[in-house]
């Protein structure tokens, strides 16, 4: 209780909560991270040419904060390599 906490609290903070778009954008935004999570790259790069974006991997690699390579699969975290990691750093 927010009011008279007696002892330790776990307060969630919902990202989505300050961010009011319409709903063909929701629906974009969340088929993009689907697509980006199961290596849809024809609808990342859809996805990216609708919101202006040129360079769909790089995008998607700023989005995941982790290089987005899905030729080799690397959007998944054991499938990253050291070296695309340093790479997505310099």
């Amino acid at each position: 209780r927010p009011g008279s906490p007696r002892g330790p609290q776990l307060v969630l903070l919902d990202h989505g909560s300050y961010l009011s778009c319409s709903e063909p954008f929701r629906k974009q935004l969340a088929d993009f991270w689907t697509a980006m999570l199961v290596l849809d790259t024809a609808t990342v790069e859809a996805t990216c040419r609708t919101w202006g974006v040129r360079d769909s991997q790089l995008f998607a690699s700023l989005q995941l904060l982790k290089p987005y390579a899905p030729e080799t699969r690397a959007v998944h975290l054991q499938n990253t390599s050291r070296a695309q990691v340093l790479s997505m750093q310099l």
